[in-house]
């Protein structure tokens, strides 16, 4: 694909043939290039005007001529940048975004995200998606166009200064209440082919329902469906009617997607204009001096691993950390699940970074840093301050931290973050070490009175059992005794089966699910003990050298997710 300046090289070489030389014995006609600039001005403003914005700006800049007839405005500069975003090698690929049922592509985890640009109309500049808010990118008429659609295919809005008014913009123009009324029509449309619609094949009434629903599609003009009677409306299969929903989405989609980014602002700029003042559309989300933005969602196994991504590889390469071999963590019961990314804008450097720079975050997946006026309920930070304005805006980044301070401050601020959230994690490991027993509980009144009180003494000599799961760490001796005491329970299970002198309450099926169960509680005690030692050296490691997690703060881009 050629650059932009060769494409308006192309342009501007475009040559009208006159003929000007003439022989003795007949008119010959030689062809001739003649520069764009000597031709009158009327018809350079004639083909000037029919340029794409990107050319048009190319043009306005080749010489004083054409920067005085073009005098392009900012409105002009904004369509170029437009242009520009639509390009695959200025703003990376197009976002598909199917609202029926929320499919992006490519989804969120996708590295192609990195590449991709969008326009802020207001600075000019072509941003990443961190910069934007998510309706400024995802909603349909601030998305980038689709290939093909008009939207994607701009000719300038210029026009000579004594044209301003032409009739190609009046031609344009309807009257108010026939462009009210057919933009409610294509907004009805739009609504019902993205709404599901399967509910009416399978609903009681379903008939009456499908008979006023088909009603409701011919007057708002959806494709497919005018000339459709009720009975065969009620013949169509679930999968054709998506189908025919679908492609009036699209239909809709060509239309109008993207027709509206002129409007597009980045954080910043909606910042300055006084746009993300706290309480404005419903979100609660940061103050005057510290505005926060939502963000798209990453895909994180862990806390730690969304508030602290990459620092298992970062400890792992740091020499010094520790003695020990450190391994990563198995993750036994961890799964990835979708985490809120939120921008925060420093009051101090005015830098754009994500919430965890500001060592602000939950203790449990759905937190947001959500400011609840009024409440008892209110959010609550990591270590347990409650999230209100003064929180926030006395909040810095960990770089100016380190430069109003020192990184040793900075690394023991870090420090209290990470060990609260590997002292969660660890509790977690001490209720699956200790899990197994509530099992153990419930099958025990089916046992030999004999072994019952033995079982009984076993929990009641476990002191670590007898502790309240919910702030319970694990030491290295409760870890030791819960093992000990497991493969005491084994050796009684397997002497309980084998006795012929008591009477079971259990059949041979119940006994075999406690024989599946205890398999179970043995590989998730291995696992979970492997678990916990390794957090734990993690830990020990960490309190040894907090100024590692000041390197890996500094060290890595602010603004980035992962």
């Amino acid at each position: 694909m050629s650059t932009v300046k060769e494409r308006d090289s192309a342009h501007l070489e475009a040559s009208v043939f006159v003929n000007l030389e003439l022989s003795s014995s007949s008119v010959a006609l030689t062809p001739r290039k003649m520069s764009l600039d000597l031709l009158p001005t009327e018809l350079q403003c004639s083909i000037v005007r029919l340029l794409e914005p990107i050319s048009l700006i190319s043009i306005s800049q080749t010489n004083t001529h054409f920067r005085h007839l073009v005098n392009p405005q900012k409105k002009h500069f904004v369509e170029r940048l437009l242009a520009l975003e639509s390009l695959v090698d200025y703003g990376g690929e197009t976002l598909v975004f199917r609202s029926r049922d929320n499919q992006l592509t490519p989804n969120w985890m996708d590295e192609r995200w990195d590449a991709m640009r969008w326009a802020c109309t207001d600075c000019l500049r072509l941003l990443p998606h961190r910069c934007f808010d998510n309706h400024s990118i995802l909603r349909l008429r601030y998305r980038k166009p689709i290939p093909g659609s008009p939207a994607a295919d701009l000719v300038t809005t210029w026009e000579p200064v004594e044209s301003s008014s032409s009739s190609r913009i009046r031609r344009q123009k309807l009257p108010f209440k026939d462009s009210f009324t057919s933009e409610k029509r294509l907004r009805r449309r739009y609504l019902f082919s993205v709404t599901s619609e399967e509910f009416f094949f399978f609903s009681p009434g379903g008939h009456s329902l499908r008979s006023t629903m088909l009603e409701k599609y011919q007057e708002c003009g959806m494709a497919g469906f005018e000339e459709l009677s009720p009975h065969q409306f009620g013949e169509l299969t679930p999968q054709k009617m998506l189908q025919m929903m679908d492609d009036n989405a699209l239909a809709v989609e060509l239309e109008r997607c993207g027709n509206k980014r002129r409007f597009r602002r980045c954080n910043e700029c909606r910042y300055l204009g006084g746009q993300l003042e706290p309480g404005l559309n419903n979100e609660h989300y940061g103050t005057l001096q510290v505005p926060i933005v939502k963000s798209r969602q990453i895909m994180f196994g862990s806390m730690i691993e969304r508030y602290f991504p990459g620092i298992w590889d970062y400890l792992l390469a740091d020499q010094h950390l520790s003695k020990e071999p450190l391994f990563r963590i198995r993750r036994r019961a961890q799964h990835q699940q979708p985490w809120a990314m939120y921008m925060v804008r420093c009051p101090r450097c005015a830098g754009w970074k994500e919430l965890r720079e500001f060592r602000i975050g939950g203790t449990f997946h759905l937190w947001a840093p959500i400011l609840i006026p009024n409440s008892q309920r209110a959010y609550m930070n990591w270590d347990d301050r409650e999230m209100s304005e003064s929180l926030l805006d006395e909040s810095r980044c960990n770089a100016c931290v380190a430069k109003i301070h020192d990184r040793n401050v900075l690394g023991q601020m870090l420090l209290s973050w990470i060990t609260r959230l590997i002292d969660l994690w660890l509790m977690g490991c001490t209720r699956y070490l200790k899990h197994g027993w509530s099992n153990t509980k419930s099958v025990m009144k089916d046992m030999p009175r004999e072994y019952q009180h033995e079982i009984e003494h076993l929990i009641e000599t476990t002191p670590c059992l007898q502790q309240d799961d919910r702030e319970h760490i694990a030491t290295e001796a409760d870890v030791a005794l819960l093992r000990l005491r497991l493969e005491q329970w084994m050796s009684f299970w397997d002497r309980m089966k084998l006795s012929t002198v008591y009477d079971w309450g259990l059949d041979n099926l119940g006994m075999a699910h406690v024989d599946n169960t205890n398999v179970s509680w043995k590989r998730n005690f291995d696992e979970t003990e492997a678990e916990w030692r390794e957090l734990t050296t993690l830990k020990n490691g960490i309190k040894q050298r907090p100024e590692a997690l000041a390197e890996w703060a500094l060290s890595r881009d602010a603004g980035k997710f992962t």
